[in-house]
């Protein structure tokens, strides 16, 4: 009776092995930022922010998206540190070539794709607004850097006079990014779905048998 040969080890591919480990380091430098920010969000950020918006004589006008994104900031916080730590565990499995791995890699990277359509369309009509409102109650008239008792009326002149300089030439570089932010979005989308095509490919596919695992 003839016996029946091993399976033949799968060579695993640079592509897998590069893509995994350019995810583990940008993940894991994600998780440890968005750990950091979570922790300062509610206790520092926040509340310094919302003194800055008690104080100015002029209350910044929010749309009811951009209040709700400042009112849920730490609770929108968190739920990115939660999409960090799973393209984390699925950068890990997958330079393991485990195939649950590169599923969970594919849904993360659908949602890398939806995301981005996201940011390029807030980067576009919420976040440039939001940044513009912010710049004038930092440094528009009536802001607490501009009304301070320990300046003279003179010096408040001055810096009013030096901010409202300033404010065109911010709002010239928040337009800038809105247009890169855009062009980038789409460049990532494009890269995220060529890597989608690839790591759904026959050859790629075949890497994570058991057989391969093993190679």
């Amino acid at each position: 009776m003839m016996s029946i040969p091993p399976p033949i080890p799968v060579k695993r591919s640079m592509l897998v092995t590069v893509v995994a480990w350019i995810f583990i380091g940008l993940s894991s430098f994600a998780t440890l930022a968005l750990l950091l920010e979570s922790l300062l969000l509610p206790k520092v950020i926040l509340p310094m922010l919302r003194q800055q918006m008690a104080g100015a004589s002029d209350a910044p006008h929010f749309s009811p998206f951009e209040q709700w994104l400042f009112d849920h900031a730490a609770e929108l916080c968190l739920g990115l540190l939660l999409i960090a730590v799973l393209h984390l565990i699925a950068a890990i499995s997958l330079l393991w070539r485990k195939d649950w791995g590169r599923q969970l890699m594919l849904v993360m990277l659908g949602f890398d794709v939806l995301y981005q359509f996201a940011m390029a369309a807030m980067q576009w009509w919420v976040v440039g607004p939001m940044q513009h409102t912010m710049m004038q109650m930092q440094f528009g008239p009536g802001s607490p850097a501009l009304s301070s008792a320990y300046l003279s009326p003179q010096v408040q002149a001055a810096q009013a006079a030096q901010m409202a300089q300033m404010l065109p030439m911010m709002d010239s570089m928040i337009a800038v990014t809105r247009v890169f932010g855009v062009i980038s979005a789409v460049v990532f989308i494009i890269l995220f779905g060529w890597i989608i095509q690839r790591l759904c490919s026959e050859p790629i596919r075949r890497e994570f048998t058991s057989s391969s695992a093993r190679a």
